[in-house]
């Protein structure tokens, strides 16, 4: 049974008056849904590589995670294509509940995520599982795509993660080049102004978040070793790493 998939339309907003072109672009993203959706991978002979970038699907998913950015569940997924080109997902965008941030109020955070906030030690595409269009949990379907995840985490995302915490390192230099403009800022609109009145501690200021979002960091690059099976064979990584994905989604 076809998987209708929502998608809204962001750009060139002329296709919204050339009925040919919109048409063309919701069968293409159709298309990419039954491939992702089915058995195998496969609709009509064409596997879903062949509609969409797998680099950047796995770029993506591994930039979410490692924010713990659950919005990306349900919402917040931007993909482009140009022509000739196959579907690329990305820019990342929309970080407000990503990194454990306080950062977050009103109807959308209370009512609708139930006021919770990025853990550390969970994955967030499991947030909305039950979502009948997380293309998440059908990326997780392919053992190719979960190889090429745990590949990406070992080559790029650790030694990425390594050089943010360290001392002096990208976290750090980025403090000294904003922390004016932090300070000000807290001067301005008060420490607390932006915090979730549901959280524990609020919002604490420029100097308070930036040593929370390194503790939360911090212990996000230790939960995700221990997912990733870092340290072990590839195979043994591989195989924790889909045990993992598994009993989350089916939790």
């Amino acid at each position: 049974m076809m998987q209708v998939i929502d998608t809204m339309f962001k750009s060139p907003e002329f296709a919204n008056t050339c009925p040919a072109m919109f048409d063309w672009c919701k069968g293409f993203i159709q298309e990419y849904a039954d491939a992702i959706t089915s058995v195998d991978g496969y609709s009509e002979g064409k596997h879903y590589s062949e509609y969409c970038d797998v680099g950047s699907m796995v770029a993506y998913f591994l930039v979410m995670e490692m924010c713990g950015n659950f919005d990306c569940s349900q919402f917040s997924r931007y993909a482009y294509k140009d022509c000739g080109e196959k579907l690329t997902f990305g820019p990342v965008w929309d970080f407000d509940l990503g990194s454990h941030s306080p950062f977050r109020g009103g109807k959308m955070t209370s009512v609708l995520c139930g006021g919770k906030r990025a853990q550390p030690d969970a994955w967030a595409f499991s947030a909305f599982y039950t979502s009948y269009d997380n293309f998440m949990l059908d990326w997780l379907n392919d053992p190719i795509f979960c190889l090429r995840v745990v590949q990406l985490y070992r080559e790029g995302v650790r030694p990425w993660l390594d050089r943010l915490l360290a001392r002096n390192g990208t976290l750090d230099q980025y403090h000294d080049r904003i922390g004016e403009a932090g300070l000000s800022h807290d001067v301005l609109f008060g420490q607390g102004a932006t915090a979730m009145p549901e959280t524990e501690t609020g919002r604490g200021g420029f100097e308070n978040d930036t040593r929370n979002f390194r503790a939360y960091m911090a212990r996000r690059r230790a939960w995700l070793d221990s997912q990733f099976g870092y340290g072990q064979p590839l195979a043994a990584g591989v195989e924790a790493f889909m045990r993992s994905t598994r009993r989350a989604w089916c939790a």
